[in-house]
């Protein structure tokens, strides 16, 4: 099956960025910061696509997206800082997942005509 490099350029540089810094312990503060939550939901909506055609053989709809980012948000950034002080709510992550979310769809409307 074929992979748009959109999702094998985002996974790359999410590996690259938590082998710096996890492995290597080099510190990019913008990065470390917002790299995660904007590659997010393209790596996730890709997965979730690919099972989508694979299974049922049609795209997830730009409804589901929105939904999808909509509700990952909420979980990530309030969710979870409830329920454990080892997180932390930033709004500017939220709109990280929303614009990962546009690049999704940008690239998936350009490939699909």
């Amino acid at each position: 099956m074929w992979i748009h490099p959109m999702y094998l350029l985002a996974g790359t540089i999410f590996i690259a960025h938590q082998l710096l810094q996890k492995a290597w312990q080099i510190s990019i503060p913008l990065a470390d910061q917002y790299l995660d939550p904007l590659l997010c939901m393209p790596l996730l909506l890709g997965i979730w696509q690919w099972e989508k055609k694979l299974l049922f053989r049609h795209q997830i709809t730009t409804g589901e997206i929105w939904l999808l980012t909509l509700l990952l948000s909420l979980l990530f950034e309030i969710g979870f800082p409830l329920l454990s002080p080892n997180f932390t709510a930033d709004w500017r992550d939220a709109l990280l997942y929303f614009a990962g979310a546009f690049l999704f769809l940008t690239f998936r409307t350009k490939t699909s005509n």
